[in-house]
């Protein structure tokens, strides 16, 4: 399995590491200092794991342009925001991708890749894994869940290729699981991230000194 993933980040790079480490082909497509440390040194996953440092099966490039040859899956995490730029710059790619996913938290990220891909080479995914990046080849796996990735077809039937990603995030230890109702989970994440962001705003209202309306206004 080939798998491509552009927006390696914190998260994008823990997705992308621990499935190199299972024989999968991955290519990270990150920002420059990120991608030189990782060619130099590997990529090193730090957190709910271990430690652990990872060279095999894995390739990282700082533009779309430069991920060769063909890939059963392209993994977009890019931030919200910069969806439309990124798939602007990964034309390149199109022609070589067989399907797409987003792992990105907003709710019309599937109609965005159907958009730049076509509806029959997009599936919806979902997952609650947590990475950051720590500093340039360095990421930590801050969380996990007994079922950590969700992922299925955008009208719900089985299929092949969702089996087939569902047991390569299972194989490198993301538990996974192929759902006919992908769409429904996407659309709970987006409400349990709501949920916990209005609780942390109005749990300033209890620290001495800070307000609801300090943490509204203040994004830090």
């Amino acid at each position: 399995m080939r798998v491509v993933i552009l927006g390696a980040g914190g998260l994008g790079s823990v997705l992308g590491g621990y499935l190199a480490s299972t024989g999968v082909e991955v290519t990270l497509v990150g920002r420059p200092a990120h991608v030189a440390a990782i060619r130099r040194d590997g990529l090193r996953i730090v957190g709910r794991r271990g430690d652990m440092r990872i060279t095999d099966n894995l390739r990282a490039v700082d533009r779309a342009a430069e991920a060769t040859g063909a890939f059963d899956y392209f993994i977009l995490g890019v931030k919200g925001k910069d969806t439309a730029q990124a798939l602007e710059d990964a034309a390149p790619l199109r022609n070589a991708v067989a399907t797409a996913l987003s792992v990105q938290n907003t709710v019309e990220k599937d109609a965005k890749l159907v958009q730049w891909l076509g509806r029959d080479r997009v599936i919806g995914a979902s997952t609650i894994e947590g990475g950051t990046l720590v500093e340039p080849g360095v990421v930590r796996n801050t969380l996990s869940a007994k079922v950590t990735a969700y992922f299925g077809e955008l009208d719900g039937a089985t299929s092949s290729r969702v089996d087939a990603i569902t047991a390569a995030f299972d194989t490198a230890g993301l538990p996974a699981e192929a759902v006919d109702c992908i769409e429904q989970v996407e659309w709970e994440k987006l409400a349990q991230i709501a949920l916990a962001a209005a609780w942390s705003v109005t749990a300033l209202g209890a620290v001495p000194g800070t307000s609801v309306f300090e943490g509204m206004e203040v994004p830090e």
